[in-house]
């Protein structure tokens, strides 16, 4: 009995190995088809580039019109680059006769000078403001001076508790 209980097991386990195997033979099946399809669309393009190919004087024709048409183009944009060239040297000579003008003009010079003279106000504007600020913040004596308060406050409602208790003239009131 327990060798036929065993042997079903076994048969059962080797029957599901050989399931599994099935199906990876069938999913490999349907690869191959996928493979062999894009195989044959790929050939089949090639055949198309063949024919195309095999006419040599055609290609020759097409290489040499699309020579020329990048060499047209290649003097469309080294004219067009000259011309920039040009056009840029024109606009730097401008731009150094402004700058020409500029710096001898008197008004121009005179707003030169009171811009420095405004830059180095508001440095030190900053620099003694920043100084104000430390000072302040070194001399910052509310907060003691509230302390000192409370403190005294203190003191004295506990000396006046204190009298309340025990009055120091009581025996001089005999007198």
């Amino acid at each position: 009995m327990d060798n036929s209980a065993s042997t079903s097991s076994r048969l059962a386990l080797e029957l599901d190995r050989r399931k599994l195997e099935l199906q990876k033979i069938n999913m490999l099946d349907q690869k191959i088809e996928v493979e062999l399809v894009e195989k044959k669309e790929k050939m089949e393009q090639m055949e198309r580039e063949v024919e195309d190919f095999k006419d040599l004087k055609k290609l020759k024709d097409a290489n040499v019109r699309r020579g020329e048409e990048l060499r047209a183009k290649k003097e469309g944009a080294l004219s067009r680059c000259d011309g920039i060239k040009q056009q840029a040297k024109t606009l730097r000579a401008k731009y150094e006769e402004l700058k020409g003008q500029l710096a001898a003009d008197s008004a121009a010079v005179a707003i030169d000078e009171l811009e420095q003279r405004v830059k180095h106000q508001e440095s030190t504007v900053y620099a003694l403001s920043d100084y104000i600020e430390t000072k302040g913040a070194e001399s910052h004596y509310q907060p003691v001076m509230e302390q000192c308060h409370l403190t005294i406050k203190s003191l004295n409602n506990e000396t006046i508790r204190v009298l309340a208790e025990s009055p120091v003239f009581s025996g001089y009131a005999q007198y």
